[in-house]
């Protein structure tokens, strides 16, 4: 749910001008980052503790809200933001916890796919 507000956010922030800049500047890490993030972190968790995940994570989310308030413009909703769709919201919801309360059940008792 999070990897759509990234591009969302950053559209906001650049402008029609810098949009494909910034997308290309965006995308690089998003590629980038299923590849060598499990590489290094299982090259970290085996050549030291597993506590080094967060000895090395919270500095760089503290750097990234920073860069963030610091770089970002202040701004509320967009003018023609919707409310929030509740009557979908919650069949969603519950649809999404009934799938995963059988998958685990599926697990459990061999089920084939």
């Amino acid at each position: 749910m999070l990897l759509p507000a990234g591009p969302a956010i950053i559209t906001r922030a650049a402008g029609p001008q810098r949009l494909a800049r910034a997308m290309s500047i965006l995308g690089v890490p998003m590629l980038l980052g299923p590849v060598f993030g499990p590489v290094l972190g299982g090259l970290l968790v085996d050549y030291t503790t597993w506590h080094w995940i967060f000895i090395v994570n919270v500095p760089v989310g503290i750097l990234a809200i920073a860069l963030a308030v610091w770089k970002l413009p202040s701004g509320g909703a967009l003018p023609d933001a919707g409310r929030l769709d509740t009557r979908g919201l919650i069949p969603h919801c519950l649809v999404l916890n009934q799938r995963q309360n059988f998958e685990s059940v599926r697990s459990r008792v061999n089920m084939p796919t």
